[in-house]
Parts: structure tokens; C-alpha cells; sequence
């Protein structure tokens, strides 16, 4: 009776431990949920204040000097973020702008102003577009005193462009080398925007 006895408060002494040890687990796992919310909560925050300034030339006809703005601002970007990161890579995820010309120069090619041929600047795995940053560092920044160059930038800056779509990072979303874009936290994120010559 006594073995009996001293087992029985054994076994509801282990009991009792399991039961403590068990809430404690379950506290843990609340407050571990509970941070995680907060930090997704974080990031969309972040991400929502990030595309804000990209929005807004969403669903609209834009000037050329809209879109120097619109180019020097994923430029800039993607310059701090190449010396924070690096080069690309799983930290950030580099923003381009895109856009279709309508524009037939006289040999029958469609070309930005002071471009020197139809297939500079444009992207290989958007044929049909012109990387527009790739023509703002190579072409539009080099532009000089000239009364040429002057003539190209504004011929650029007196052109307009209409909005078609913006490419945003997804959980699953991959580059042309099928490498996954950028990180969970960035997921809903703007990195393309694709415009197209509007012709007044």
C-alpha cells in the first residue's frame, strides 16, 4: 500500500512537471507567433511606404520629365542598395523601367533620341522594350552642351508615356536564370514598371 502510495504521487508529481512544462512551451509558441505578426506587419508596412513612391506613376500618361524622375528614383535605389548588398543577390532585388516605343526613326527603327542603334539599351528577355535605366546611364547621362544633345534631351523630355503594368516580387517569383527574387520580407515589392510611348 505504501509502494502504491509513494507511485501514485510519483506519477502525479511527473504529471504536474508535464503540465508546467507544456504551458511554458505554449506561452513560447504564443509570443513567438505574436513577434513573427508584428514583423510581417513590419515589412508590409515598409513594403506599402517603399512602392508608394513608385505608385504613383501607376494607371497614367506621364511626361518625360516624369519619367527622368521616375528613372533617376529606381537608379538611385538600386545604387544604395548595390553598395549596402552588393550585387543583387537574395538581399535586394534591383528596380528597372521598361518601356515600347511607337516612334519610327527615319531608317525604320524604333530608338530613343540620341540612341546610335535599335538594339541599344533594349533587353534581351523583353525584346519588345528598352531598358530605360541601361539608356539613362549609357546614353541620356553622357548627354553634353552640344547643340545636339540638347535637342535629344529634350526631344525625351517633350515625350510621353503611358503606364501598362507593374511586376511586383511574389514568394515563388524568379529571375531569367531561375533564381528566387529577393527574400520573404520582400515579397509585394515593385522592381518593374512597364510603360509605352504615348503619341499626342
Amino acid at each position: 500500500m505504501e509502494n502504491a502510495s509513494l507511485a501514485l504521487r510519483m506519477a502525479g508529481g511527473v504529471l504536474i512537471a508535464l503540465l508546467i512544462v507544456g504551458f511554458f512551451i505554449s506561452v513560447m509558441v504564443i509570443i513567438n507567433d505574436n513577434q513573427q505578426k508584428k514583423q510581417d506587419e513590419e515589412d508590409l508596412r515598409q513594403v506599402a511606404l517603399f512602392n508608394e513612391s513608385y505608385s504613383s506613376f501607376e494607371n497614367r500618361i506621364i511626361t518625360g520629365y516624369q519619367m527622368l524622375s521616375l528613372i533617376n528614383k529606381a537608379i538611385d535605389y538600386n545604387t544604395r542598395m548595390t553598395t549596402e548588398y552588393g550585387n543583387g543577390g537574395a538581399e535586394f532585388v534591383p528596380i528597372h523601367i521598361y518601356t515600347e516605343l511607337d516612334t519610327v526613326s527615319e531608317d525604320g527603327h524604333k530608338m530613343l533620341p540620341g540612341q546610335e542603334s535599335h538594339s541599344e539599351s533594349r533587353n534581351n528577355n523583353k525584346k519588345n522594350y528598352i531598358d530605360l535605366n541601361d539608356y539613362y546611364i549609357k546614353r541620356y547621362s553622357k548627354f553634353g552642351t552640344s547643340t545636339k544633345d540638347k535637342d535629344n534631351q529634350n526631344d525625351f523630355k517633350n515625350m510621353y508615356f503611358m503606364w501598362e503594368k507593374t511586376e511586383r516580387i511574389s514568394s515563388d517569383a524568379k529571375d531569367a536564370k531561375g533564381q528566387r527574387l529577393g527574400n520573404v520580407d520582400g515579397v509585394g515589392q515593385i522592381y518593374e514598371m512597364y510603360f509605352r510611348e504615348y503619341v499626342k
